[in-house]
């Protein structure tokens, strides 16, 4: 899985406050929820954020916004509460970048935590490069690129979660990749375009 070393080991903590006031099939569904998706949040934060210790906040955030709105969530399926919670992440992780950090800053933090890596380990590719190349692009291309490639999601399911059309996904994530590849030092990260019209 891409980026499984940054990610690192992740701990489930479920805060049994936000449970308190939901009523039974609420409750139900937003465990199960957080049992199955907890990891995929997290890692997303990360791979956004570049920085554990906010990626944990935020995550805390997400699913403390899921308890206050579960019983809002209209349509059956499992896919449905998936595609809501990635929605609500995407808002708390575009809200935390705005209103708290500059994504300067992020990224500065996060070079620190893992440069010592980069010394000892020969990785591939160099991960620092393409973060540091994605953070110059527009909130909503760092988004989609991040949905696709680290999440491996569809344009369906993108779409589902930006509340936009899958044209409008696949133009966002073209352009997206034409600026990431101008960005880029392809020979030093080594980073493998996989192309928009990749399922």
């Amino acid at each position: 899985m891409i980026c499984v070393m940054m990610v690192g080991a992740m701990k489930k903590r479920r805060n049994t406050e936000q449970l308190a006031t939901l009523t039974n099939s609420n409750q139900l569904a937003l465990e199960s929820l957080f049992d199955a998706c907890y990891d995929r949040i997290y890692a997303y934060c990360v791979h956004r954020l570049f920085c554990r210790t906010a990626a944990e906040d935020v995550t805390s955030q997400i699913f403390l916004a899921a308890a206050k709105g579960i019983g809002s969530v209209s349509g059956d399926g499992p896919e449905v509460h998936v595609r809501w919670l990635y929605g609500i992440a995407v808002n708390q992780c575009n809200s935390y970048l705005r209103k708290n950090l500059r994504r300067r800053e992020i990224f500065e933090q996060f070079r620190r935590e893992h440069s010592h890596h980069q010394e000892n380990v020969d990785f591939s590719p160099d991960w620092t490069g393409v973060y540091a190349s994605i953070s110059q692009l527009k909130q909503i291309e760092q988004t989609v690129i991040t949905l696709r490639f680290f999440e491996e999601m569809s344009y369906d399911e993108i779409a589902a979660i930006i509340n936009k059309r899958q044209t409008s996904v696949r133009v966002i994530l073209h352009r997206g990749l034409k600026k990431l590849r101008k960005l880029l030092n392809s020979a030093k990260s080594g980073f493998i375009d996989r192309g928009v019209g990749h399922e």
